[in-house]
């Protein structure tokens, strides 16, 4: 029997490895950038602001937000998040909410922390919201600005202003004005100035050759505040045009001249929103000349009395111009306080102002008028003497009694000194018959 050897050789096993096999690759980081919202700073009235901020990325997918975020006046919002910076999400909305706003004198964030504070009185720049579209980009920052000023609802209506300034008496042609400048003001029911302009020339804001002048201010038309108050004042009175180099309407003569209104140059009126209220003025301007003086004297003599002499007397003293313009009022003028011994005992002199203007009708006639208020003897006080102002006098027939005085015209001039003597004659009053 023969055996038949064999060699069993054992060979290592080898994988053939296809492109399917391969190990799986690393997964490559999400690509982020940041998205930096900056919303400006609030300016006074508002003392305080609240935002609610979200940020969205391409998808829609809420990404980060920010809640009842509160700033004070002056203070600028500035938030940071990350954003995506992966193909289909690259667009973000940045979407901000005014949620709450407070006036300076509103009720305080921390008082009410979820209330809307004073925006119901307030402009909303963002009622349903404002959005921004921007671009994330990958490992960079980009910035959103907003800038959402939050204001007061403007209540506001408008006064149109008419101004017709006439010249009441003469004036030399010297000094006739050129032109008029005006201050207007207005002010709300609480007192607060709403309007204010200091230069309304009407060369600038009026017709030719005249000294009217038409111009718009606006007035407060809230329901709280609507009462407004307007004020119209002289600031100007320029005999030339004025030069172009100093326009100044503070610059004219204005001390020379008497500027007066109806109700001192005051109109109230009652302000509509959006709406149009003419207001009138009619103020008179004259030319104030020099004031002039005038001696008033009195001297009296007594007749036909076997009493106790009369040694003073005490005096109403008034003193009107053309215009029927009293200019003094003096009563209790005194033979004690205001005598003079050249004139006698009972004579007096007393210094009256009196105005110079050349007015067209009656000119610087002046009319000074005196009433007799009592006489009294030596030894007696002229305070307490108690004698009434009647048609007589303690027995003495009163030659200027009260609602009857005696008058004497005169005339007013620059640097002379006028004259009106008053000589009275008391007599003794008749005797009725037992």
């Amino acid at each position: 029997m023969k055996y038949l050897s064999a060699w069993l050789i054992i060979l290592p096993t080898v994988t053939a490895l296809g492109c399917g096999d391969d190990p799986k690759p690393v997964k490559a980081p999400p690509k982020i950038g940041t998205m930096v919202i900056e919303i400006g700073a609030q300016k006074a009235p508002i003392s305080m602001t609240c935002y609610d901020v979200v940020l969205k990325d391409g998808a829609n997918t809420l990404v980060g937000e920010k809640k009842r975020e509160c700033l004070a006046v002056g203070q600028a919002f500035t938030w940071s998040n990350e954003c995506s910076a992966e193909l289909g999400r690259l667009t973000h909305a940045v979407t901000v909410h005014v949620v709450a706003a407070y006036l300076a004198d509103g009720t305080p964030v921390t008082d009410d922390p979820n209330g809307p504070g004073d925006l119901a009185e307030l402009v909303n720049p963002c009622p349903n919201g404002c959005t921004i579209q921007a671009s994330c980009d990958a490992d960079k920052e980009r910035r959103v600005t907003f800038d959402l000023p939050v204001t007061e609802i403007a209540y506001q209506g408008f006064l149109d202003i008419a101004v017709e300034t006439a010249i009441s008496a003469e004036t030399a042609e010297a000094d006739v004005p050129a032109f008029l400048c005006y201050a207007l003001t207005v002010k709300d029911s609480e007192g607060t100035v709403v309007f204010t302009q200091a230069n309304l020339c009407d060369d600038a804001f009026g017709r030719p050759n005249t000294h009217s002048l038409s111009y718009v201010a606006t007035c407060d038309a809230h329901p709280d505040r609507a009462v407004n108050t307007i004020s119209l004042s002289l600031t100007g009175v320029f005999l030339e045009s004025r030069v172009a180099t100093t326009d100044d309407p503070g610059a004219g003569v204005r001390g020379e001249y008497g500027f007066t209104c109806d109700n001192d140059c005051v109109r109230e009126v009652t302000c509509v929103q959006n709406s149009d209220i003419t207001v009138a003025f009619a103020p008179t301007l004259r030319r104030i000349y020099p004031v002039g003086v005038a001696n008033i004297n009195v001297g009296t003599t007594v007749t036909g009395d076997d009493g106790e002499p009369v040694v003073g007397g005490c005096y109403t003293i008034a003193v009107a111009n053309s215009q029927d313009q009293e200019l003094v009022n003096q009563a209790s003028i005194c033979t004690e306080f205001h005598g003079v011994a050249a004139g006698g005992p009972a004579d007096i002199s007393y210094k009256a102002q009196c105005d110079s203007t050349p007015w067209p009708e009656g000119g610087k006639t002046h009319t000074a008028s005196l009433t007799v208020e009592s006489l009294y003897a030596a030894g007696a006080e002229p305070t307490a003497s108690g004698l009434p102002p009647t048609a007589t006098i303690d027995g003495l027939t009163n030659p200027c009694p009260a609602g009857t005085p005696c008058t004497m015209d005169f005339e007013c001039d620059e640097d002379v000194e006028a004259t009106a003597t008053f000589a009275l004659a008391f007599e003794a009053a008749p005797v009725a018959a037992q």
